[in-house]
């Protein structure tokens, strides 16, 4: 069937491949358009979906959508057959193909004649779908002609039946198995049909076997040889795809392949031919180029291409595109050896010049080339040639001469006594060395020996010299020596010298010269300085550093080191030993006063802080220092400072704080104790006098009645009074020093109830309720009058500020290794603040309960000092409006 003048788009990336598609799809008659991407593939079929008669799609498209993506777009509005074009054979790809569509998958590389079989293939696959969509069933006409068509067709074709054996050959099966379809009718394909690998020479497995196993079509790798039953070999490229009913169930498969050994040997020596000319042009970093000279075509390898800064794509292949990337001053030359090389006046076309980048830059390039193919009159048509990145050799050419230039001027001007000599005689002298030497101008110490201006005591010395270097022994090239002025002066030089083998074979001795007279000065000068410099510092006991901030190196002296217990050849050269040393509390307040210095904030670094020694100790430093040197912007560049020992000024500022907090504390501790005396005890004591002296002059008018209160008055009164002076000696103790630790065995529960026996009047007074929840024969090892004393005191606190009617409950919890007590009440609360100010015994804070209870604010202070001293620890939880809590753990018994 002919499908000549049918409209195929060709969607491929690669320009050679596309052009090589290109080219031989329009020989066989086909009308061909050609897009680089798959959205340029969608947009070509929306804008004239009827002019589009096949699609030749690749997958891999580059950046952008793939091929799969491109063609389930198109599919989605329009019927047109789509072939997929690949490098691809994983199995994977293509099931992913075949779900797409079922027109067929070619894999690149096979020849134009698998690739034009697909192609109409594809073409009858879509007629037959077209068809199959008029009519039900396809009659018996349309088999025959089916039939006639895999007779006539090129390529070999084998049907087989689903249990894989032959059922149908057409003579070019025939032909290239060496079977005649009379005897391969139901043998097994793998007898009939005998693949294997040209490289491996291994058996291929049978694709009948995998195509009924998967229901899949599937194509054969590249380098597939048939071996026929006499022996012969073909090389084939080949593709199996199931046959099935209308229902689509697979009854058989059919086999179609094709003879393309020939196209296989020309493309083999042709993927040699470019293997080799690929590793050629890699290895020489070239790019290639090859102008059509008829048809104004030009094509550039991708590295050609790359060198330009262009991708392959983007690069349009036209003469006139070429010539105008040429240096607008080097076209005249390019042309003229072009038109030169095509008179055959030059036996090859060269040519240095510049090209203009995708960046908009020019790089240099050596172009070289010959014509590769001629008319009639031997005129050229197509040219073939690399061009070389020639950009850093003229880089250096230029920089070449640049620099000898350079080079003249500065030795003629160069502020350092320069000589050339050969043989001892001087060739060539800047005028600093002949003024060096006392002389006005050059010519008069040329062609002159320069032993002649070396004092008498140095000239066996240079002459010892000289003549072990002429031999080629050990000598130096740099040294000091006397020379002689032309008034006969002696000044001191230090000579360097290198010795040079011109082309010429002569050896010349290149010698510059430095006075050191005024360097002697300096060095004299900057000797007394230092040395009164250390007098300085070692008579002050100061440590000294300095700091190049540039280099980050620092100098210190002796005495820093010997200040930290170091000598001198441990320390390290940098900032950051400096910083090791620093304690950690004063790292951060040290780096920053530096800071501070540095970034102008302030104008010295002054700061106090501790470094350790190298016993592990620290000493207090007084550091002092401030910016000795800042460049040309006022940046600063060199720190100078000192340090000064002063840890024993320290430990007397400590020990002076420590004795005055101490003072402090010890004022604080008597004030509290006289106002408690003062107050808290001398009240009740007031009232108690004054209800006495009622008793004892008025006893016999009182009634009994009035007695009893009184009596009950005093009771109370006389109870609250010795638990505070209970509390009070307890506190006194322990402020003292005197509180005596003695741990015993002690049942918890019964301790609890002994203190809520104390308390039941008093609860009972307001309608609290009191529980002991304590857990039976549960013990602690603790001391008994502290613990009495913590318990008396909370629960105290919880009746005095519960509200009546509230509740009070004693808990415990056994944990690892100690007890956890609990005094919790439901009562008024207390806030953060004031808890924190309640627990300072120095406060002097109390607070009335909620009948008004007084109260010293002695207890909390002395229940935590009391659960400290049990070797505890006492949490309180509280919430205003919503009670209080206390915690406290004691070590368990056991």
């Amino acid at each position: 069937m002919d499908f000549t003048g049918r409209t195929i788009l060709v969607v491929e990336d690669e320009a050679i491949i596309a052009m090589t598609e290109k080219l031989c799809l329009q020989k066989e008659g086909y009308l061909v358009r050609h897009v680089f991407r798959g959205e340029d593939a969608v947009k070509t079929v929306n804008e004239n979906p009827d002019q589009i008669d096949l699609i030749l799609m690749d997958i891999d498209l580059g950046r952008g959508m793939n091929g799969t993506e491109a063609a389930k777009l198109i599919l989605d509005q329009y019927d047109i057959p789509i072939l997929f074009l690949s490098s691809h054979t994983e199995k994977h790809i293509v099931e992913l193909t075949e779900k797409i569509t079922n027109y067929g998958y070619v894999v690149k590389g096979s020849g134009e004649t698998v690739l034009l079989t697909s192609i109409k293939m594809a073409f009858k696959l879509f007629l037959a779908k077209t068809e199959a969509l008029k009519q039900e069933t396809i009659s018996y006409e349309t088999a025959q002609n089916l039939a006639i068509t895999v007779q006539s067709i090129g390529d070999g074709v084998i049907a087989t039946d689903i249990n894989g054996c032959v059922t149908r050959m057409n003579p070019v099966a025939e032909l290239l198995c060496g079977w005649k379809l009379e005897d391969a009718t139901g043998k097994p394909l793998s007898e009939v049909f005998n693949i294997i690998n040209a490289k491996t020479r291994q058996k291929v497995d049978n694709p009948v076997e995998k195509v009924l196993k998967t229901g899949q079509k599937v194509g054969l790798a590249n380098h597939t040889v048939l071996v026929s039953k006499d022996g012969k070999e073909y090389h084939i490229f080949d593709s199996a795809a199931p046959i099935r009913n209308k229902s689509g169930v697979t009854f058989g498969v059919v086999l179609v392949f094709a003879d393309v050994t020939e196209k296989y040997k020309k493309e083999e020596r042709l993927r040699e031919n470019e293997e080799r000319l690929r590793f050629a042009l890699e290895g020489t970093n070239d790019g290639l180029w090859d102008i059509n000279i008829k048809t104004d075509e030009v094509y550039l390898s991708p590295r050609g291409c790359e060198l330009l800064g262009y991708k392959p794509s983007e690069f349009f292949e036209t003469v006139k595109v070429w010539s105008d990337l040429i240096y607008e001053e080097d076209r005249s030359e390019t042309n003229e050896k072009l038109l030169k090389y095509q008179k055959k006046e030059s036996e090859i076309f060269e040519v240095e010049h510049r090209l203009k980048t995708k960046s908009g830059t020019f790089k240099w390039f050596l172009s070289r080339g010959k014509a590769v193919s001629f008319d009639e009159d031997g005129n050229p048509l197509r040219m073939t040639g690399t061009h070389t990145d020639i950009s850093q050799r003229k880089e250096a050419e230029e920089a070449l001469k640049e620099s000898e230039q350079r080079f003249r001027t500065l030795v003629e001007n160069a502020p350092v006594p320069l000589t050339v000599a050969r043989n001892g005689v001087t060739v060539y002298s800047n005028i600093i060395f002949a003024k060096l030497l006392g002389f006005d101008n050059v010519e008069e110490i040329l062609e002159k020996h320069l032993g002649d201006y070396i004092a008498p005591e140095c000239k066996a010395m240079a002459r010892e010299i000289v003549q072990k270097r002429e031999k080629g022994e050990d000598a130096p090239k740099n040294y000091e020596i006397t020379a002689m002025r032309k008034t006969g002066e002696k000044v001191q030089v230090y000579i360097q010298t290198n010795r040079i083998k011109m082309p010429d074979g002569l050896t010349y001795t290149i010698a510059s010269f430095t006075d050191l007279t005024e360097y002697y000065k300096m060095t004299e000068a900057l000797r007394q300085s230092e040395e009164r410099l250390r007098f300085v510092m070692e008579g002050g006991n100061l440590g000294f550093w300095d700091w190049n901030i540039e280099t980050d190196e620092v100098y210190r002296n002796e005495q820093w080191a010997t200040m930290l217990g170091y000598t001198f050849e441990e320390l390290r050269n940098t900032v950051k030993q400096w910083q090791d040393f620093i304690h950690p509390d004063d790292k951060e307040r040290a780096w920053q006063s530096i800071l501070d210095l540095l970034e102008g904030r302030t104008k010295f670094h002054k700061i106090e802080y501790r470094l350790q020694t190298k016993s592990g100790d620290y000493k207090w430093i007084y550091d002092r220092a401030m910016i000795t040197m800042r460049n040309s912007e006022g940046k600063p560049i060199r720190m100078s400072g000192t340090h000064v020992d002063i840890t024993r000024r320290k430990v007397n500022e400590i020990r002076l704080h420590y004795y005055t907090e101490e003072l402090k504390a010890s004022n604080a501790v008597k004030d509290k104790f006289f106002s408690i005396i003062s107050h808290d005890l001398k009240g009740p004591f007031m009232g108690f006098l004054g209800l006495t002296e009622e008793l004892a002059n008025n006893i016999d008018s009182l009634e009994k009645n009035d007695i009893s209160e009184v009596a009950a008055v005093m009771h109370n009164s006389a109870k609250k009074t010795y638990e505070l002076l209970n509390n009070l000696l307890e506190w006194s103790r322990l402020q003292t020093g005197r509180f005596q630790y003695n741990p015993e065995p002690l049942d918890l529960f019964s301790e609890a109830e002994d203190i809520t026996r104390l308390f039941s009047s008093a609860v009972a007074h307001k309608s609290i309720s009191i529980h002991n929840n304590i857990t039976k024969n549960l013990f602690v090892n603790t001391d008994r009058n502290a613990l009495q004393t913590i318990l008396r005191n909370l629960v105290d606190n919880a009746i005095k500020f519960s509200n009546e009617g509230g509740k009070i409950t004693i808990n415990s919890l056994r944990t690892n290794g100690s007890v956890q007590l609990s005094v919790a009440d439901s009562g008024i609360g207390m806030s953060k603040d004031k808890l924190e100010e309640l627990l300072n015994a120095h406060s002097g804070l109390t607070t009335r309960g909620t009948k008004g209870e007084k109260g010293s604010g002695l207890g909390l202070s002395l229940v935590q000092d009391l659960v400290r001293r049990c070797k505890g620890e006492l949490i309180i939880k509280s919430e205003e409006n919503k009670g209080t809590e206390f915690i406290f753990t004691l070590p368990n018994s056991f």
